[in-house]
């Protein structure tokens, strides 16, 4: 019996290829493009980086978006593409001015190379109200109410895509 790496050789793991057939079986990793990371379906939400990364790290618990949503549940976020061109000055929420140093600043610059254009974790989107008593709430805004941040093990490359959007099959367009 012959193995198979997988696509991105999900850590190593690689494929099954059962003698006398064509296909190769199931990667055993979930997370595996060829298993559609374990994620096909799942409503996804592109977020520009740094605030993505602050839902999911920093305890950003409200998401602030011109339009409703009735969606209850799980959502994936996706890093956009593109970082907020002032993203420094959005890290000035978060930290103290003297814990903003080089080393600081460089380890963004990195997250923002290493995430852009994946999606990075998972969040509950748990309500969508106006005028919530968070401190991330903008006024104007429907703010969505986040909970269960989660943070995934390896970033997974993906398209965003506007509004909230279901994650396709690897490899479908």
């Amino acid at each position: 019996m012959g193995t198979v790496n997988c696509r991105l050789e999900c850590e190593g793991i690689g494929l099954i290829r059962s003698p006398g057939t064509r296909g190769v079986t199931k990667c055993p990793e979930l997370r595996c493009p060829l298993n559609n990371y374990g994620i096909a379906g799942k409503k996804v939400l592109s977020i520009t980086m740094p605030w993505a990364w602050l839902i999911l790290k920093h305890g950003k618990d409200i998401e602030n978006r011109t339009w409703f949503t009735n969606y209850r549940g799980e959502i994936l976020i996706h890093a956009s593409k593109k970082p907020e061109p002032d993203y420094l000055d959005i890290l000035r929420i978060v930290y103290h001015p003297r814990e903003l140093d080089e080393k600081t600043k460089e380890k963004w610059r990195y997250l923002n190379a290493a995430l852009c254009g994946c999606i990075i974790g998972s969040v509950e989107l748990i309500d969508c109200v106006k005028y919530h008593d968070s401190t991330w709430a903008e006024n104007g805004f429907w703010n969505w109410v986040l909970r269960n941040p989660k943070i995934f093990k390896k970033p997974i490359p993906a398209r965003g895509s506007l509004g909230l959007w279901q994650y396709k099959e690897y490899g479908k367009k």
